[in-house]
């Protein structure tokens, strides 16, 4: 009967081994999936070129930041999450402001 628990243990091993290996794309997330809060590192309502850096927000600031002010505000935020899941339009005086979310 040591074949049963045995068994047991490899079958998880491999399951687990499956699930690492779905998870490890190496590729981050695309901009859409990742939450303002995530990004807008000091909590102030506006996610600035260097909070953006390093997130999946930097190679696309400039097209968030559809205004030109340097910053991307919630409305900005929500507006080109919109676009880049290919469900809105790039103007954010279109899309509600987040809830809890203000821009200066």
């Amino acid at each position: 009967m040591r074949i049963t628990p045995l068994f047991s243990l490899l079958a998880l091993g491999m399951f687990s081994l499956g699930a690492d290996a779905a998870d490890d794309s190496g590729a981050p997330p695309p901009p859409n999936e990742v939450p303002f809060e995530a990004v807008d590192q000091n909590g102030d309502g506006i996610i600035t070129r260097e909070e953006a850096e390093g997130s999946p927000l930097g190679g696309t600031f400039d097209q968030a930041d559809a205004n030109g002010n340097g910053e991307v505000d919630g409305a900005e935020y929500a507006a080109f999450q919109l676009q880049q899941a290919g469900e809105g339009s790039p103007d954010p005086t279109e899309v509600p402001e987040p809830s809890g979310l203000t821009g200066s």
